[in-house]
């Protein structure tokens, strides 16, 4: 919108602009993201199933959101070594992650 105005008042399309450089972003409030405790991790591990069981511990060991647990295949897994080689999908960077 500035940039706008001070073209527009320029080329003498107006004679003059409102005090734009009165008006700001407003603040950006950032809110803190709500994360576990170890004792709501243990409930949610005790309770779950064999799946969901291996969704919570890949989400805390390796960062997996629901997507990457979809699209992960077993040619993803070393479970020689214990590790997860799956590259980020959108940008293709490989990820060797510890199990």
């Amino acid at each position: 919108m500035k940039a706008m105005f001070h073209w527009a008042r320029k080329n003498d399309i107006l004679k003059e602009i409102p005090n734009i450089d009165a008006v700001s972003r407003g603040k950006i409030i950032h809110q803190d993201k709500f994360t576990f405790d170890a004792t709501q991790i243990h409930k949610l591990i005790v309770f779950a199933d064999i799946k969901m069981r291996a969704m919570i511990w890949l989400g805390l060991n390796c960062g997996f959101g629901c997507t990457d647990c979809a699209y992960l295949k077993w040619t993803d897994i070393d479970l020689v070594n214990g590790r997860v080689k799956l590259p980020r999908r959108k940008t293709g960077v490989n990820r060797d992650l510890p199990l």
